[in-house]
């Protein structure tokens, strides 16, 4: 409390300056984001179900950054994994049948 009062002036200077806000609604909204994201994890019924939910996010804010639409990639993707389908579940088979699990 001392230091509170002792430095007063020094502590409130910013209030003084026209070039301070006296919001910073931009980080503000950031964490709005976050938590956001943290409601949708609580209500994922499993582990699994909250980390695919953080991936997908990871994808969302990754194509922010990059300023590519979000839906026209995730469309591009789930077309690319249907056209190649086979080469996808094969590889899996193979995997699995190495571990002596599911060979068909």
């Amino acid at each position: 409390m001392f230091y509170l009062v002792n430095n007063k002036e020094g502590l409130t200077t910013f209030l003084d300056s026209p070039y301070g806000v006296m919001h910073n609604n931009n980080v503000e909204e950031k964490f709005r984001e976050i938590d956001i994201l943290r409601i949708s994890m609580m209500a994922s019924d499993t582990c699994k179900g909250a980390e695919n939910l953080t991936i997908l996010y990871s994808l969302y804010k990754t194509c922010i950054v990059n300023s590519t639409d979000f839906k026209s990639y995730m469309k591009k993707i789930i077309e690319n994994m249907t056209l190649h389908m086979n080469d996808i579940i094969g590889s899996t088979l193979r995997i699995d049948c190495s571990q002596k699990r599911y060979c068909m």
